[in-house]
């Protein structure tokens, strides 16, 4: 699934209350002009695995996956070069998605950080992972070599969290701040 433009969101693919399977899969090089460079998830059970979501612009959320309200799994898969405002690689917004297993890898997010201090005021950075509002489980995945902008979370970002479960992985050399 390459070489798409969305209007709006979804340059790759678009579900709305799914239960897509996908496996084996590329999505490459797609735009949305807003949310979901790669992939937009709204209300959807999807499962990704053993696929690559690589090279996607968007300028406001989910460079390679946006997430809303979606208990979507992306297990063992590659997010790779993925550029967005927020959430770079992927970004989920009250979904109790489950990501394990997979490297999420040289993701930006060009959102620029407003403070109050050194409290984050809106929703920024997740050069790697940005989950706001959400139970997100992220589990055995490498995150590295991401970027956001400083104090924002260039690996992990979770905003207004509530129960969210981070075991076992390896966040290591983001630029910006790791968790």
């Amino acid at each position: 699934i390459e070489n798409n433009t969305a209007s709006v969101s979804g340059g790759g693919v678009y579900l709305v209350e799914s239960g897509a399977k996908f496996k084996n899969v590329i999505v490459r090089n797609n735009t949305g002009a807003i949310d979901g460079g790669g992939m937009f998830l709204l209300k959807s059970a999807a499962e990704i695995a053993d696929s690559t979501i690589a090279t996607h612009t968007v300028t406001g959320y989910g460079g390679g996956i946006y997430l809303d309200e979606s208990g979507a799994q992306i297990r063992t898969s590659l997010l790779i070069s993925n550029s967005a405002g927020v959430g770079a690689g992927i970004y989920a917004i009250e979904s109790p998605a489950a990501i394990s297993y997979n490297r999420i890898f040289s993701n930006t997010a060009t959102a620029t950080p407003v403070f109050s201090g050194t409290i984050p005021l809106d929703p920024s950075g997740g050069g790697g992972v940005y989950a706001e509002r959400s139970d997100a489980k992220v589990q055995s995945s490498i995150i590295e070599y991401n970027s956001a902008g400083a104090g924002t979370g260039a690996g992990l970002h979770f905003w207004d969290f509530r129960q969210p479960e981070i075991n076992s992985n390896v966040v290591a050399d983001n630029l910006g701040a790791g968790v």
